[in-house]
Order: C-alpha cells, then sequence, then structure tokens
C-alpha cells in the first residue's frame, strides 16, 4: 500500500507521455500544411485525447511534488509534456475541466496547509505556458490560422459547438421521459435520432445523460451517490498520513474532478482506455487513505477466489 498507488499512477503518467510524444510529432508533421491542426494522436478524437491527458496531468504534478532530485525532474518533464499535448488538442472543454481539476488541488493545498506544495507545482503548468506561447509566437501570420486558433478565436466554433450539443441534450432528456426504464448499455446511437432532434449520434456529448438515457435515471442516481461516498471518504482529514500518500490523494482528487467537469460536456468514461482509468483513480483514491481498504479486512477463505475471478474479469477484457 506504501508503493503501488505510486507505481500505479507512474504507470498511467507514462503512458500519457507515450500518447503525449506522439501528438506533439503529429503536430510537428501536419504544421506545415495545417498550422491550426488539433492532435488526437491515435484517439478517438481531440476532446477524448484531452480526457485521457488530464487523468495523467494531476498525478504526473502529484509525483513531482513528493519525489525529490531526478525522480522529481522526471516527473516535471512528463507532466509539461502531457500538458502542452493536451494544449494542442484546443479542446476548450478539456482545458475548462482542467482548471476545475486545479481549483481542487487549490482547495487541497490550502485545507492541508501545503501551499509550498502548489507553488512548486505550478513549475510544470509555467513551462506549459511558455511553450505554447513559444509555439503561437514563431507562427507567422497567416490570415487567421495560428496553432492555438479553436481558443483563440471561440465565437466562430462556439455556435456550432454548443448548437449541437443543446440540441443533444435536449433530446436524450426526450428520450429518457420516452423510455425511464433505459435502452440498453451500448445502445444509445442506435436511439439516438428517435427524438427527431439530431441525426443519430454515437454519444450523447455528457456521460450523465447517456447513462440515464441507457441504464435509467436510477441507476445515475445510485452512480452519484456512490461518487458522493467515495468524495466523502478521501476528503476525511488525516494528520498522522504520510505526506507524500497525502500529496498524492490530491492529485487522484484533482483528476477525478478534472473529468467528472469533463463528462459534463463529453461521454469520456465510455470510451474504454478513459473509463477503465478513470475507475482506477476511485480505488488508488481509497488505497491512499489510511483507514481505506486493504486485504487484510477479507476473510481468507474468499482472498483467493476474489484474486481469480478478478484475474479471469482483467483477462476476458483484454480479450
Amino acid at each position: 500500500r506504501r508503493t503501488g498507488p505510486k507505481w500505479i499512477l507512474g504507470a498511467l503518467v507514462a503512458g500519457c507521455v507515450v500518447v503525449s510524444l506522439k501528438g506533439i510529432a503529429e503536430y510537428g508533421q501536419m504544421r506545415a500544411i495545417d498550422p491550426s491542426w488539433r492532435v488526437f494522436a491515435g484517439w478517438v478524437n481531440q476532446n477524448a485525447l484531452a480526457g485521457m491527458l488530464m487523468l495523467g496531468l494531476f498525478p504526473a504534478l502529484a509525483l513531482f511534488v513528493a519525489s525529490q532530485r531526478l525522480e522529481r525532474l522526471a516527473w516535471g518533464a512528463s507532466a509539461s509534456l502531457i500538458g502542452f499535448c493536451l494544449v494542442l488538442t484546443q479542446s476548450r472543454g478539456g482545458f475548462l475541466a482542467v482548471g476545475a481539476g486545479l481549483l481542487f488541488w487549490l482547495i487541497w493545498s490550502l485545507r492541508g496547509r501545503r501551499g509550498k506544495a502548489f507553488l512548486l507545482s505550478s513549475v510544470p503548468l509555467l513551462v506549459v505556458a511558455l511553450m505554447a506561447f513559444g509555439l503561437q509566437a514563431s507562427q507567422p501570420k497567416q490570415g487567421a490560422s495560428g496553432p492555438l486558433s479553436r481558443v483563440s478565436q471561440a465565437s466562430s466554433t462556439h455556435e456550432h459547438s454548443s448548437g449541437f450539443r443543446k440540441f443533444l441534450w435536449l433530446g436524450t432528456l426526450d428520450l429518457i421521459k420516452t423510455k425511464p426504464t433505459g435502452t440498453g448499455v451500448g445502445t444509445y446511437r442506435w436511439h439516438s435520432a428517435e427524438t427527431g432532434r439530431v441525426p443519430q449520434t454515437h454519444f450523447a456529448h455528457q456521460s450523465y445523460l447517456q447513462m440515464a438515457a441507457e441504464a435509467s435515471p436510477v441507476v445515475l442516481a445510485l452512480f452519484l451517490v456512490a461518487l458522493g461516498y467515495w468524495v466523502r471518504e478521501v476528503w476525511r482529514p488525516h494528520p498522522t498520513a504520510p505526506d507524500p500518500a497525502i500529496i498524492l490523494r490530491a492529485g487522484v482528487v484533482a483528476a477525478v474532478a478534472a473529468s467528472c467537469a469533463h463528462n459534463l460536456v463529453d461521454s469520456d468514461w465510455y470510451h474504454y482506455g478513459l473509463g477503465l482509468s478513470f475507475f482506477m483513480l476511485l480505488a488508488l483514491g481509497l488505497q491512499l487513505s489510511p483507514d481505506g481498504v486493504g486485504p487484510e479486512v477479507v476473510p481468507t477463505n474468499l482472498r483467493r477466489p476474489f484474486t481469480l475471478t478478478s484475474g479471469v474479469a482483467l483477462v476476458a477484457c483484454l480479450g
């Protein structure tokens, strides 16, 4: 329980770094052709990539603060690469969600009287800002096109993006009213056009509404109750907890908060890698609590069956 969460968070951050390098290389290839190119690094779309990267950004910041010397330098570089690739996605919803995560990170730091930790974590973010500014400044001014044109000229795409989401959400609400017991998990795309507001769409661009449409509002209510219970458990102050565990837990809480905010405008949890990582972070948040879950509370005769079942489920998912 001491080193396991750190290794798992490190693996998540390392995966996001690999994706970030791929996205940065993608922009380097496309910059001469289209300076306003939005990277997606092999993912479903740019918004999904932003949703994945924010799950790695805050753990990277936490590992940066909780580490020392060369290890700290490595995590700082990782956070900078992830943040810079997130900028290149030009996802406005992603930027707002990261802002929500930073707000929780700040609240947690002030609550635990760790203002220095928050100031230290701003170093990689400052590097990201300098890299984004340098990229924008190095671009020759040719009309309205630029590496961050979608963000700097948000009004030109706001009507289309927000207007489509508005009709999509209204259609999803109509679908919930007509089929309150749900259409079935994974069937939203086949029923999305029934209300006549939008054409057939794979996702509702809002995980909460899509969950209610597919599995009924009761399931959504149970999910929110479980999420509230998780917040209560991880938010408890633990003065005797080791400092690294507190900082790592803060990074997990910030990542979860950012993801919850981003799912208000996108269906992140319906993408396999995103959903898996999100629920993994929920489990790590409990593990990082001093009174969190542990194998010692499970009776001996149940540990092996539970372990075997988890292993079979993992193999089935990989298949």
